[in-house]
């Protein structure tokens, strides 16, 4: 099978699966697991994180929201020469990755239409349910179910470990707003600026 992935979870799940060889192109943003990292990059981003300013991103996306322009294109040449049999997408986000109308503007050049799976978990069961939908669409169900089990395995100990303490207020933050922060008074602050390494949230 031939798989392009657009979404660095999605391309973690096809590894982890053990498809790493059928995997044909990821996103700009697919890092892991290092056996990845050499595979065609099919997305273009029209924000380049490392040479941009924060406040100037900030106003390029809320630019491109405002009037539909979209923050990536697909590289429809490479697309076409790849002739994927599964693409992986999402419909969550316009902002973290290729939205679902530039998704169809490329598919419409195309020879044949491949199988399109999109991903939109907004809870932690989604994100199983997930799991099972790509090990389904690429005939690794077993593989799927066992990977799973692993996940609810980690989590049932984290929620062992801290059974019993104080519940903490933990803030998630993938763009940085002080001043909330300050409101909400957290306990736990977890940075997790969406397309930013370490060294770029820490600039």
């Amino acid at each position: 099978m031939r798989i392009c992935s657009l979404l660095p979870g999605a391309t973690e799940v096809v590894a982890a699966l053990g498809l790493v060889d059928d995997l044909v192109a990821i996103s700009h943003e697919c890092d892991y697991p290092a056996e990845i990292r050499h595979k065609p990059v099919i997305i273009r981003s029209a924000v380049d994180p490392q040479k941009t300013s924060s406040p100037a991103i900030d106003r390029q996306v809320r630019d491109a929201l405002q009037n539909g322009s979209g923050l990536y294109r697909i590289d429809e040449s490479l697309l076409r020469r790849l002739d994927p049999d599964l693409i992986i997408t999402q419909s969550l986000c316009d902002v973290c990755a290729v939205t679902p109308s530039e998704v169809q503007r490329a598919l419409a050049g195309l020879r044949r239409t491949p199988q399109l799976l999109s991903l939109n978990p907004t809870t932690l069961e989604d994100v199983y349910h997930d799991v099972e939908a790509i090990g389904k669409a690429t005939g690794r169900d077993v593989q799927a179910h066992r990977l799973v089990d692993s996940l609810r395995t980690r989590v049932a100990k984290v929620q062992a470990q801290v059974d019993g303490d104080r519940p903490r207020r933990v803030a998630c933050l993938e763009w940085l707003s002080w001043e909330r922060i300050l409101g909400c008074q957290p306990d736990v602050l977890v940075l997790m600026p969406c397309g930013f390494s370490i060294d770029r949230t820490a600039t």
